[in-house]
């Protein structure tokens, strides 16, 4: 008799400009030395290494390795800074009290002071380039640039709130949102700026979209508001916290943080459909928040706090299973081999990045197994669904000769063949199921049979696989963030 061992291991696939977003990580949050006394209010990184932290004092903090190590610079001023945006690793600003604007073009080696054009307070500033810059503050000041700050010039906000926060997704499209509900709009680089309808009542403290359609503000007694049509309308959304709620950083239109007093931590997976509260390891207030992709991503807050997360296994995916005699192993495991171009892998999510009509792009990762099974394994794969985008899809590939399903392959390596799809190469050992042209995953929505990707007779010890896999879209595709999962089922026969 023969006995099956199942080893499931979930893998999420997207398609987004920015982050990879497993469905089961989780954050754990740690705890980095600042080396400064002082209350730290903002935080921006530009890649997994290099950010800065403000605050007051003139405090500006930058790390070269992810926060390990965080070095104090001198910032000409003394006033507190709230605000700070870099638009590379040598280009950044920071604002503060009394409208104190300093700017760095050597990665803050040195720092000199702007003229604003205004004394009162800055909470916040937000760059689309190296030129073009949006500044607010209180009694509803903004100022904008457009030669990188040389000169501050003051739009008209048709308020007299203080303004908190400011976000742009290009050259003309952006909200700041402040006290007493206070959220404008611009779609015109400022010119003007028209209210928006939030429901009025708590003070919004942080504002971030991720395209001209979709964004989340979020303020005191825990709100969280969500648009999606550009904040025509704004809904509420349930946070599960009283606290108040000072920053929020999304990734794509599923995956966020909003963070505040008390130490509190949310995240969400759905869009904001749920937030469910993270363990920071601290009460201190906590005032700003910034992601660079899945794995790695910043908080800041009051008593010189900095929390770093950690996100999923940087390692392989290793599942280990035994049958009660403990003489029956089977040993699977999933490593990142090869990113897309302008994406990323790792050993369990792959971010194609950017797509662009006609341009297929490519990205790999390793199977390994190793089993004492007498009778061998099987390794067989499933998806949930196609790439999917709200009502929109890309279909799993039909290859270059319309042969393609999730059981028969076809050539494909023609840049007017699209969808979905993948090969699969061996490394070590013979135990792909195919090794020439590309199939669809089977889709487990359509009632289509798991199929396999790699198989032995016997038992083995590390044989390798390749998963090579392959996206293209043509030129009417509708533009959104694509995902689906991927299931991976390894099967021993004892």
């Amino acid at each position: 008799m023969r006995k099956k061992l199942a080893l499931v291991l979930v893998i999420l696939l997207l398609l987004t400009t920015i982050g990879i977003y497993p469905a089961t990580a989780a954050e754990i949050w740690t705890a980095q030395v600042s080396g400064t006394n002082d209350s730290l209010t903002g935080v921006h990184f530009v890649n997994a290494s290099i950010g800065w932290a403000v605050g007051y004092g003139g405090t500006i903090l930058k790390t070269t390795d992810s926060g390990s190590n965080w070095a104090a610079q001198t910032s000409g001023t003394t006033q507190a800074l709230f605000g700070v945006h870099f638009v590379d690793s040598s280009t950044g600003w920071a604002v503060g009290l009394n409208g104190v604007i300093v700017k760095t073009t050597d990665g803050g080696t040195t720092w000199a002071t702007q003229t604003s054009g205004t004394t009162e307070r800055l909470w916040d500033v937000h760059f689309i380039n190296s030129s073009t810059g949006w500044a607010v503050g209180n009694v509803g000041t903004i100022s904008k640039t457009t030669d990188g700050g040389s000169t501050w010039a003051a739009q008209t906000s048709g308020t007299a709130n203080g303004l908190l926060r400011v976000h742009f997704v290009d050259a003309n499209t952006g909200w700041a949102v402040g006290y007493l509900g206070t959220i404008l709009k611009t779609t015109d680089g400022g010119s003007t700026w028209a209210a928006q309808t939030s429901g009025g009542g708590p003070n919004l403290v942080g504002v971030h979209f991720i395209d001209s359609s979709t964004g989340w503000a979020v303020g005191t007694s825990g709100t969280i508001r969500k648009t999606t049509d550009g904040g025509t309308t704004w809904a509420a959304q349930t946070s599960g916290t009283n606290e108040h709620l000072l920053d929020v950083h999304l990734l794509n239109s599923s995956t966020g943080w909003a963070v505040g007093e008390a130490g509190t931590i949310l995240k969400t997976i759905n869009g904001g459909a749920t937030w469910t509260a993270q363990t920071s390891g601290t009460t201190n207030i906590l005032k700003g928040v910034h992601f660079i992709d899945i794995n790695t991503g910043w908080a800041v807050g009051s008593n010189a706090t900095i929390l770093k997360a950690a996100v999923g296994d940087n390692g392989n995916v290793s599942v280990n299973a035994q049958v009660p005699t403990g003489l029956a192993q089977l040993t699977f495991s999933i490593a990142p081999q090869t990113a897309p171009d302008g994406g990323n892998v790792t050993t369990d999510a792959l971010d194609f990045g950017t797509l662009e009509a006609n341009t297929p792009k490519t990205g790999s990762q390793r199977l390994t197994v190793s089993t004492n099974a007498t009778a061998g394994y099987s390794v067989s794969a499933e998806e949930d669904g196609p790439l999917t985008s709200g009502s929109e899809t890309i279909a799993d590939t039909l290859g270059d000769n319309s042969l393609a399903s999730e059981s028969t392959t076809d050539t494909w390596g023609s840049n007017t063949t699209f969808g979905f799809g993948y090969s699969l190469a061996d490394v070590s050992g013979t135990d792909a199921a195919f090794t020439s042209g590309y199939k669809q995953f089977a889709d487990n929505s359509g009632a289509e049979a798991a199929q396999a990707v790699m198989a032995n007779a016997g038992p083995v010890t590390a044989n390798q696989v390749d998963v090579l896999y392959k996206v293209n879209i043509g030129p009417s595709q509708a533009q959104g963030s694509y995902a689906n999962n991927l299931t991976y089922i390894a099967i021993g026969n004892f």
